[in-house]
């Protein structure tokens, strides 16, 4: 028998996700008690903080939320792999689609993510009394939450359940290392800052700190060269972190800035889902009746390559299949 259609092996695939995460719902409580000591926590560390320990915060904010969210996400495939071989494989299974139970568990796990997020802010935000306002932060760590668990993704999609949490562990680390907080993206080597750039820490520190200070008073908007200490700056404190710099206006006349950290941290969230799919199928390929990248490239590609090259440097032998060619007609012995 046929397959639904993809629409409706999606509606299927997604009331089966939300099922599950029902019968799991003391386990997802648990982890929003972590979230309100966590967030709480930082908050009593950094009450009531000054604009010399505000990246200090918010460097602390970005690797507890990134740590936690990226370990949430580890869970939905790499401890649910029996049910997705179950629900997609050809040989004795659903034999459904990939990309539809794919697209259904991270679409399951957005409300998830979500309230971990906003758990971790409404009791960090008492204590710490940031100046940006509650929802900017609620959305932004939102936003940081959707990259973060990507990585999660990534690794449950690669790896067992124990490898996984420990793999998703040290990218929540190497980012939160590469937000740019310290090392400054200054200090950094040039090779290491593609790290920085793809860190979704970076957008993540870089959003807290400008709403941080575009609420200041105008006062600490004057060149390093009036205070005591550069640290009173916000001038100084943009370029020290390498911050995107061209009109200084853009930093408090509008929120160009954070609009456009938000979107880098919508876009990193869809790309690095898009690799933990293919890391997925490509890691069970043999379940699914499904040729391997490799093979594929070899079946597709590596003809396309023959001819290329015979074009180029000679003509093909009597055995098309072989790398050996023939010299081109008139070219010399």
């Amino acid at each position: 028998r046929a397959p639904p259609a993809w629409p409706t092996q999606l509606y299927l695939q997604l009331v089966r996700a939300l099922l599950r995460q029902r019968r799991s719902a003391w386990s997802i409580a648990g982890d929003l008690g972590v979230q309100a000591v966590a967030g709480g926590g930082i908050g009593l560390l950094y009450t009531d903080f000054a604009l010399k320990n505000a990246q200090l915060c918010n460097f602390m904010v970005s690797i507890a939320l990134g740590m936690t969210l990226t370990l949430a996400a580890v869970s939905t495939l790499a401890k649910a792999r029996d049910v997705f071989l179950r629900e997609c494989c050809s040989a004795g299974g659903g034999g459904l689609s990939p990309s539809a139970y794919f697209v259904a568990v991270t679409l399951a796990d957005l409300p998830r993510f979500a309230a971990l997020a906003a758990v971790f802010v409404i009791t960090f935000y008492p204590l710490a009394h940031p100046r940006a306002s509650l929802g900017v932060y609620v959305l932004a760590a939102a936003a940081d939450a959707f990259a973060a668990s990507g990585f999660g993704y990534v690794a449950g999609a690669m790896f067992d359940e124990q490898t996984a949490q420990l793999a998703a562990l040290c990218i929540a680390l190497v980012f939160g290392m590469f937000s740019g907080v310290h090392p400054t993206l200054l200090q950094m080597q040039q090779a290491l800052r593609v790290v920085h750039y793809c860190s979704h820490d970076r957008y993540f520190v870089e959003i807290l700190f400008l709403e941080e200070i575009t609420h200041m008073s105008e006062a600490y908007r004057m060149p390093p060269s009036f205070y005591a200490s550069p640290s009173s700056s916000v001038l100084a404190q943009l370029l020290a972190y390498g911050y995107l710099v061209i009109d200084f206006s853009a930093y408090w006349s509008n929120h160009y800035i954070r609009w456009l950290d938000i979107s880098t941290l919508l876009a990193i969230g869809l790309a690095v889902r898009a690799l933990a799919y293919l890391c997925l199928v490509q890691a069970n390929q043999a379940a699914l009746c499904r040729d391997s990248l490799s093979s594929l490239a070899s079946r597709y590609l590596a003809p396309k390559a023959r001819l290329c090259y015979a074009s180029l440097f000679g003509r093909p032998d009597h055995d098309a299949r072989t790398w050996r060619f023939a010299p081109a007609p008139g070219a010399a012995a």
